[in-house]
């Protein structure tokens, strides 16, 4: 679909013309109606700022057209240049192939401005439009179809399903967890790197940066708290055995955390060294100031570019579920699916407890009405709950804590950024279930120093989430746990996503508030101010 007509905007017609194409246009790709309402909002919010600058009636050219699964709309209206609400303002010369093509190959939705020779250019494209989860999830059909034909290989010959097991479903699971574990190591270091650079000075990294990640570090040890209590309520196996840790060990574990080279965290996919070099690498980016801004930009385009390679890795993903799946139930271990219900059932009890602590507890503190802390937050978290990502709400969480918390630009600026690159409480659940599930499976008894152990490698994993699959054959590496369970866990997940991916935006909607405050950078009056 490329269509292309001229007309006037005006607050009678609300703008009918442009928007009934773009409703015609997401039709097409089949988007859901709570996103073609989102995108709607977002046009009708872009065209109303264009009349309150331009003047109502201002004659304007559009067209509206599809590409890469995405709806495009192109505005361009005469008149003196204005400054945008929301979005990207770039040069002309640049809007093309600069700014745009990079954007397009992303899942998020945005808006581009430019000007030039008096005229205004504006880009707004709808994020990815995508199937509905329950039906389009290729994890599940993956899982599902692994179940199906790993039963039907146990009807061959055991010379012939030992054959496919052990010479070919096991080396292609072997190499797509590699492909992960090595793509998630520069999506973290980058990731850190423009989080940490986004500051202004560096007493801005050691006032702000430092007491934000104690405060991160304190939220991630009381979740994984919350989830260990919640995990032995499910296993009950206390006794001796375990990683049997001495002293020395353990200093040893902790001090990994500085990279040795370069080169290594890279290699080895080690997060503590990551989140270490980004850091350091962040605030060598700030100290130089303007002189940098080149530099700043390119470390920006290589995230764009790593996390286009990510979304390639996430094409072969499926194959994960499906051949672990596969192989549990071709090898006669498929007993060992049964006890996924525990997982699912215990992260869904650990989400509900730790969110409804966190929401009472700042209700409480800053003396919030819940009914109208939960109005605040509800959009956020429902729109997390269908998206089932924390990642591709980025934007809508911008708006969400200017807007309707009130917190500062300068602020979120920072916050957002670094909170996505070092606070992921759902990954933390995520990480620290999974092992009692093992070890009851296993039938190996929990000791104190394997729990120990376990604190600290969540810890390490939960800063900068390295995505579940390749933090959990780091965690389990760590614990000495069997690698074959990764993929049993990417197929229990799958029930648990929506749920945990909603307690992530409620956990993150409520330590902005926390955070914003204790910098007061927070109109505490519009939090508490009903609807």
């Amino acid at each position: 679909m490329n269509t292309s007509s001229t007309c006037n905007l005006t607050s009678e017609d609300r703008y009918s013309a442009i928007l009934s194409e773009c409703r015609a246009a997401l039709e097409g790709l089949r988007a859901q109606e709570d996103a073609v309402q989102e995108f709607l909002d977002r046009v009708t919010g872009i065209l109303d700022d264009v009349v309150r600058q331009l003047g109502d009636g201002v004659e304007v050219r559009y067209s509206v057209s599809t590409h890469l699964k995405k709806v495009l709309l192109k505005i361009e209206a005469r008149g003196e240049r204005y400054s945008p609400a929301d979005g990207v303002v770039v040069d002309m010369d640049s809007i093309e192939d600069g700014e745009l093509q990079p954007l397009l190959r992303q899942d998020k939705g945005f808006a581009v401005y430019g000007y030039h020779a008096g005229q205004n250019v504006i880009r707004v494209a709808s994020p990815r439009i995508k199937k509905s989860a329950a039906i389009g999830s290729a994890m599940l059909w993956g899982a599902v179809l692994g179940l199906a034909l790993g039963f039907l290989c146990t009807l061959l010959p055991d010379d012939v399903c030992s054959t496919i097991v052990n010479d070919v479903i096991t080396p292609v699971n072997t190499v797509v967890l590699n492909l992960v574990f090595c793509v998630m190591g520069p999506v973290i270091l980058i990731s850190m790197i423009t989080a940490v650079s986004a500051l202004k000075s560096i007493n801005d990294l050691t006032s702000m940066g430092l007491k934000l990640f104690a405060r991160f570090a304190k939220c991630i040890l009381s979740v994984m708290f919350v989830g260990i209590m919640v995990s032995l309520l499910f296993y009950d196996v206390f006794g001796d055995g375990g990683v049997d840790m001495k002293a020395k060990d353990l200093v040893n574990l902790l001090l990994d955390i500085f990279p040795k080279d370069p080169i290594s965290p890279l290699k080895d996919g080690n997060t503590p060294q990551l989140v270490i070099m980004g850091l350091v690498l962040g605030a060598a980016l700030i100290i130089p100031g303007s002189e940098v801004k080149g530099l700043k930009k390119l470390v920006s385009q290589a995230g764009t570019w790593i996390m286009t390679v990510m979304d390639l890795v996430q094409v072969i993903l499926p194959l994960v579920p499906f051949c672990s799946v596969f192989i549990a139930m071709a090898s006669d271990s498929s007993s060992s699916l049964l006890d996924g219900w525990q997982f699912v059932a215990a992260m869904f009890l650990a989400c509900t407890i730790c969110g409804a602590i966190k929401f009472f507890h700042v209700a409480c503190k800053h003396k919030i009405r819940p009914a109208t802390l939960w109005r605040k937050l509800k959009p956020l978290v429902v729109l997390a709950f269908m998206s089932r990502n924390i990642t591709s709400i980025m934007r809508q969480e911008y708006e969400f804590c200017e807007n309707e918390l009130g917190i500062s630009h300068d602020f979120t600026s920072f916050w957002i950024p670094l909170s996505q690159a070092m606070l992921s409480p759902r990954a933390t659940l995520n990480f620290v279930i999974p092992p009692f599930l093992i070890l009851q499976s296993t039938g190996t008894p929990i000791s104190l120093s394997f729990l120990i152990v376990l604190v600290i490698v969540v810890l390490e994993l939960s800063i900068a989430d390295p995505g579940t699959a390749a933090g959990w054959t780091v965690l389990f590496a760590a614990l000495g746990l069997s690698q074959e369970f990764v993929g049993l866990f990417l197929a229990f997940e799958l029930f648990t996503a929506n749920y945990n991916a909603a307690y992530g935006a409620l956990q993150m909607g409520l330590e902005a508030i926390e955070s914003a405050t204790c910098f007061d950078a927070i109109d505490m009056d519009r939090v508490k101010q009903q609807a």
